[in-house]
């Protein structure tokens, strides 16, 4: 069973919240909203809603201990999860929805020798909530605060933040918007990047037909 949880803003900051959501919303429309929003909370590399699942493969989204060699991009598995004391689990298809954030996310690491505490195994570190402020609005100096975890879901990734992987398989979607694309330096560098990372051929898909022109510009 999955378990899930949402962080919630504070009652009191909702309303002026909402009133600048809304200018932003009938000044830009909503996707520029969505996109906003989105933009914000991946520069800010705290994610406010996972679900958790014991086993569940994922990456760390920001530098969390230098000494222990554990920066963004490495990848691990989670292990558990501390909850809130005042929890209130709610049932929802199925699934259970936690009301408050766990106090705690435990990664495991693979091939790590260090032991950050006697009641954790070797290799499993304790993943603490942080928060990151940002100005919503110059004119109203409203401001947002968002508190999360630096982790997330290790299903996907990007050209740029996939290269010196080695994978055992990979799926690779080569076209950025549709097949009759004009190629470019760049996605040529991304489709080489994408296509090199599987450390077997035969265990690389690419999800969709591409231009024949992207590897067939002429010598570089």
């Amino acid at each position: 069973m999955a378990f899930s949880w949402l962080s919630q803003f504070p009652p009191n900051r909702c309303r002026d919240v909402a009133a600048v959501f809304l200018e932003y919303v009938n000044t830009y429309g909503p996707k520029l909203l969505f996109d906003y929003i989105l933009t914000k909370l991946i520069h800010l590399q705290v994610f406010p809603y996972t679900t958790l699942v014991s086993g569940l493969p994922m990456r760390l989204t920001d530098s969390v201990s230098r000494e222990l060699k554990l920066f963004r991009g490495r990848k691990c598995v989670l292990r558990g999860w501390g909850p809130h004391p005042e929890e209130e689990k709610l049932e929802v298809d199925g699934e259970w929805v936690l009301t408050r954030m766990p106090k705690v996310l435990y990664h495991e690491f693979a091939n790590a020798t260090w032991q950050v505490h006697s009641d954790l195994e070797p290799g499993v570190y304790p993943l603490t909530q942080v928060s990151r402020t940002w100005l919503l609005d110059k004119k109203t100096k409203v401001k947002a605060r968002r508190t999360g975890f630096s982790a997330v879901p290790d299903f996907s990734s990007t050209a740029h933040m996939i290269q010196g992987h080695s994978l055992e398989a990979a799926f690779a979607q080569l076209v950025s918007s549709n097949i009759m694309e004009t190629p470019t330096d760049e996605l040529q560098q991304n489709g080489y990047v994408m296509l090199s990372r599987a450390k077997y051929p035969e265990r690389m898909w690419v999800l969709q037909a591409f231009a024949r022109q992207l590897f067939a510009r002429g010598e570089p």
